[in-house]
């Protein structure tokens, strides 16, 4: 009786260990497939993005038909953002290289960013009509051309927008804080040591001196003139309003800014292309990146979406 019960729990622990080796397979083989159905939709998603990354769309271009070559820019200006002057720049001058194309348009949706990057696109724009003289380019404006996109948009042969675009903010404005008296409260000492009397100027943990506000409305006025030059410099005689009214900073609706010459006209993107160019069909020239590196700037682009101010019509950055 003993033998037997000796062979029953043996064959019993035998056929458990089994039983857990089986399970253990399974779950391993369940493992894997797991893997590989998260791997292939990795590689698809992967795929995908690097053909939606080209920078033309052939799609839009069938052999022999005639077409315009499209720019997009969307979002804030900036060197460090998707707007800027490193990623946009060559891809202007493809367009503009493109000898089949019936000409250029650069659509633009963007409430501004900073004057450097603003500036290198607008001249690089410049340059570019000057070196190919039988190019014409038109910009669209869509939501916003404010700020810094107004500053690129002048460098356009005509203007179009929206009768709901918001248009100009020729201006310019530095926002900061002062955290003096915060940190008086909670005992915070300051400790700063510097070579150079005003290197540690406009300090926002140090009171505000008026050598500081002096300072800074030195280099606002200096931006700001360099706005205005760029903007009669691009539209000429047909600014109609005075100046005290066109460069306070203000924006306008689209037919406003029309009024006021500083666009041209109301449009869409498609009436342009029928009107400038005679064509009803584009090809869109876009920045080469990595899918990942679209990704991540999708990323960045919504968060600074969410934490945005509600004033948001600054040339320099926010």
């Amino acid at each position: 009786m003993e033998t037997t019960d000796t062979l029953t729990s043996s064959a019993l622990e035998r056929r458990l260990v089994d039983e857990l080796l089986r399970e253990r397979r399974r779950d391993r083989r369940w493992r894997i497939l797991r893997f590989a159905i998260l791997f292939l939709t990795f590689v698809g998603i992967a795929v995908f993005l690097a053909l939606a990354g080209k920078p033309t769309d052939e799609a839009a271009t069938p052999p022999g038909e005639r077409y315009a070559a499209l720019v997009r820019m969307e979002g804030t200006i900036a060197a460090t953002d998707g707007l800027s002057a490193a990623r946009f720049n060559p891809v202007l001058a493809e367009a503009f290289a493109d000898d089949q194309a019936a000409g250029i348009v650069v659509v633009i949706n963007s409430p501004g960013g900073t004057p450097v990057q603003a500036s290198l696109i607008h001249d690089r724009i410049v340059q570019l009509r000057k070196q190919y003289p039988q190019r014409r380019l038109v910009v669209v404006g869509e939501d916003m051309l404010t700020s810094g996109a107004y500053f690129i948009a002048v460098a356009a042969e005509t203007i179009y927008v929206n009768p709901s675009t918001l248009a100009g903010s020729i201006g310019v404005v530095a926002r900061n804080f002062g955290f003096v008296e915060a940190m008086q409260r909670l005992g915070i000492e300051r400790r700063t040591q510097t070579a150079g009397e005003r290197k540690n100027q406009l300090d926002p943990f140090a009171p505000e001196t008026t050598a500081d506000r002096e300072k800074l409305a030195t280099i606002l006025a200096g931006i700001h003139r360099n706005f205005i030059d760029v903007v009669k410099a691009g539209r000429g005689t047909r600014l109609k309003g005075s100046d005290a009214e066109l460069f306070s900073g203000d924006f306008w609706l689209g037919q406003r800014a029309i009024e006021l010459g500083l666009v041209d006209d109301i449009g869409s993107l498609a009436d342009v292309l029928e009107r400038e160019f005679h064509v009803s069909r584009v090809r869109e020239f876009r920045p080469q990146e990595s899918w990942l590196a679209r990704i991540v700037r999708g990323a960045r682009r919504e968060i600074g979406t969410l934490v945005e101010m509600p004033a948001p019509f600054a040339l320099l950055p926010y």
